[in-house]
């Protein structure tokens, strides 16, 4: 009986976690360019869907191809944020959701930073990665609450696309670096990319990491390792002048 339990118990959570992915699954988009999976990432953020956004990234690939005994070589270290070994179908889709999860996350703090720019008492302590609490301010958790509505992202515009630090992300050093992360998920490349976006009146700057996986470009994250922009993956105030100095 006990054995029927157990194994009752792992079908459950296989098929947990087979819907899990279903609900996460859309079909991959096809980009020849960064900039094209840039802007099929914001045009899916303008439009309020998740699917849609997962779509434009390389979550699958990375669930698919990630090399656990790569990455731990690499880096001289096992580190509990590392996704599972994907010799397995069950792994697979545990890195599935593994891999949304951090998007969702990349997704949250982009919205917050966009909606709650005129609040920086709470979004700038929240783009640290701290939690905000203050005893003065009791009305803060419904002043974001209001602030933060899905439509308001129709209103988002992208104002131009470009590469951040060029030199230092074109240098033979960085392709160094960025093609072995990318060999972590059987990618041929990565690179990043920075949009200057406009919403309420304000500008933003937002940070990209891609990779390639043969002719097809798709969104890594939004927490570049050579823009730095915000490593929560939020987008934080900039000026066109600022923006322009950066991909210059």
């Amino acid at each position: 009986m006990r054995l029927l339990k157990s194994w009752i118990v792992a079908v459950v959570a296989v098929v947990a976690s087979l819907s899990l992915t279903e609900a996460y699954a859309a079909e991959e988009a096809h980009f020849k360019t960064p900039e094209e999976a840039v802007t099929g990432f914001l045009d899916a953020v303008k439009k309020q869907d998740f699917e849609a956004i997962l779509a434009t990234t390389a979550v699958d690939r990375m669930s698919e191809g990630y090399d656990f005994v790569a990455q731990a070589g690499q880096l001289k270290v096992i580190m509990p944020s590392f996704a599972m070994p994907a010799n397995d179908p069950f792994f697979i889709s545990v890195n599935k959701a593994f891999y949304a999860g951090m998007m969702a996350k990349d997704v949250q703090f982009l919205t917050y930073s966009l909606m709650l720019a005129n609040n920086p008492v709470i979004i700038d302590t929240l783009l640290e990665g701290h939690s905000y609490a203050n005893p003065d301010y009791p009305t803060a958790a419904w002043d974001m609450f209001d602030a933060v509505q899905a439509e308001r992202l129709s209103e988002l515009s992208i104002s131009k696309i470009g590469t951040p630090l060029p030199e230092e992300v074109n240098s033979e050093r960085q392709q160094r670096l960025f093609s072995g992360h990318a060999k972590l998920f059987q990618g041929d490349a990565e690179t990043e990319r920075v949009a200057l976006l406009s919403f309420d009146g304000r500008d933003f700057l937002v940070g990209f990491s891609l990779i390639r996986f043969g002719d097809d470009w798709l969104v890594e994250g939004t927490r570049p390792w050579v823009a730095k922009t915000n490593r929560m993956g939020g987008a934080k105030r900039t000026t066109p002048d600022e923006f322009e100095a950066l991909i210059r």
